[in-house]
């Protein structure tokens, strides 16, 4: 239940402005036979850079397809690897969670699969933006950076509710993702990849609220709780910042003083007779 926030706009602007500026200055030295170091010898390290400014700026403009290749790739990875996660767990509390087919649960039903198990309906427009991510990452890693036709497919099939969603996250049309047979990334993908993987998990995080039983997730606070405190077990303290903790953390839950009561005997971390 616990999440992070993550701030999107400001910091794909910042860089976008550095990447642009950085450019724009090394332009001033078009025709200079002179490196890097010679030119910038005040810049820390500047010299392990033995580059001539015009290959420095060939390798800076595409500097934003390298890097949205590589964090687009490993921000997806995390994602599945939470979904694979909370898919045990909603397993191991006794849900029926059935592979859709022989192949099992991948990354291209997982979210169907989890959400189908606990009967709950995610936005739409977002499991098609995450799939085009991952169609896109599939290209970049199984094909070279050529467009794969389940990409192409799943573009030429998009609906109108994700293409505006695509075009506010990134401010470009879907369409546009795929040039001349080749996917081509920006750094402003890899904060839609951000904006995708922090939607989707608050519906996981919804979906499991309800069919989750509260005394599992009073156990799962009071557990997290003990990893994090520093107050002495079995006082008064501990027992008043359990309750802020779990307000706090897990306040949707709604959980009681005697639900964390339970759960803090019920885990051996609570052993007096009195609990207020």
């Amino acid at each position: 239940m616990r999440q992070c926030e993550i701030r999107l706009t400001r910091p794909s602007w910042r860089y976008s402005r550095v990447r642009r500026l950085a450019n724009n200055t090394l332009a001033l030295t078009a025709g200079s036979s002179r490196t890097l170091g010679e030119i910038f010898p005040a810049v820390e390290h500047i010299r392990r850079f033995n580059l001539r400014t015009d290959i420095a700026r060939t390798y800076l403009s595409s500097a934003d397809s390298h890097l949205a290749s590589m964090a687009i790739t490993y921000v997806l990875a995390i994602h599945e690897d939470f979904v694979m996660s909370t898919i045990a767990f909603v397993r191991s509390e006794g849900i029926a969670v059935a592979a859709p087919n022989r192949r099992g649960v991948k990354a291209w039903n997982m979210h169907a699969t989890l959400f189908g198990a606990l009967g709950y309906q995610p936005p739409a427009d977002w499991v098609e933006i995450f799939h085009l991510l991952r169609l896109m990452r599939n290209s970049v890693v199984h094909a070279g950076g050529r467009a794969q036709q389940d990409l192409v497919a799943h573009i030429s099939n998009i609906s109108n509710a994700a293409i505006q969603l695509w075009r506010k996250l990134g401010n470009q049309a879907p369409n546009s993702v795929v040039q001349n047979g080749e996917v081509q990334l920006f750094a402003e993908h890899i904060f839609s990849a951000l904006a995708v993987i922090k939607r989707m998990g608050r519906e996981i995080n919804s979906a499991l609220t309800s069919a989750i039983h509260r005394q599992s997730w009073a156990k799962i606070c009071v557990h997290d709780y003990q990893q994090v405190t520093t107050k002495i077990r079995n006082s008064r303290s501990w027992r008043r910042s359990l309750i802020g903790y779990a307000n706090f953390f897990y306040g949707p839950l709604k959980l009681s003083s005697g639900d964390l009561e339970t759960a803090a005997r019920s885990l051996g971390l609570w052993t007096p007779v009195q609990w207020e």
